[in-house]
């Protein structure tokens, strides 16, 4: 087996192990959690709805990896291929007992389904990245430099200065960043073109509410 495939195998088993030992009431909770939800949800606020079930962080983060890899229609093919990881060594059968997979059994056709706000978020993440790169962080970083005289041997005066470093994701999947340097003035123009961007967000949401009762607008969800 090539090693990313068996990196990926090896994923798959830890997070299936952790999601068989969580209890089954804790994935009902989740399950009818995700069927109530309307509009969008961000990786964040799923992760938020999970732990609220979920008590462990690792249980938690293979409970979300497990919504965002598999479907419905795949679970007999990935109990197939549990069942058969754990019958080939004696150590992976003691990992894996009957009735820890027995219960795993129970809780994948409960919390594997199909979810309308998964569906409407990813498609809603694949409408916003296919058009350009995304956003990954933004720093200010702000210092002073000095003004020297003729003879470069006396410091006159110092200029603030105000540096932008923007980190975003291009479509390859590989991360930039740009670093852009500001005066004051410019800094305070930005931060104005960037409350009239806020304002003009504020007032699409109304309109899409407005033409669309009951509608969701994506990305509004850190």
């Amino acid at each position: 087996m090539a090693e990313p495939q068996a990196e990926a195998m090896r994923q798959m088993i830890a997070d299936l192990t952790a999601i068989a030992l969580i209890p089954e009431a804790s994935i009902t909770r989740i399950s009818e959690a995700l069927k109530t939800q309307t509009g969008f949800l961000s990786d964040s606020a799923m992760t938020s709805l999970i732990i609220e079930a979920v008590e462990d962080d690792d249980q938690g983060e293979a409970v979300l990896r497990a919504l965002q890899s598999l479907e419905p229609e795949s679970l007999d093919q990935v109990i197939a291929v549990v069942d058969r990881w754990r019958r080939a060594t004696g150590d992976a059968a003691n990992r894996f007992p009957d009735d820890q997979f027995e219960g795993l059994k129970r809780r994948l056709p409960i919390l594997i389904q199909h979810y309308p706000v998964l569906a409407r978020s990813m498609k809603a993440a694949r409408l916003r990245n296919i058009i350009g790169n995304e956003f990954q962080g933004a720093a200010f970083i702000c210092d002073a430099r000095p003004v020297y005289n003729e003879g470069r041997d006396q410091i006159e005066g110092m200029v603030p200065v105000t540096t932008l470093k923007l980190v975003y994701e291009q479509q390859n999947l590989q991360s930039q960043e740009v670093e852009i340097t500001l005066t004051s003035s410019e800094l305070r123009y930005l931060i104005e073109q960037a409350e009239k961007a806020e304002r003009k967000l504020q007032t699409l949401k109304e309109s899409i509410g407005n033409w669309i009762p009951g509608s969701s607008v994506a990305g509004e969800v850190e």
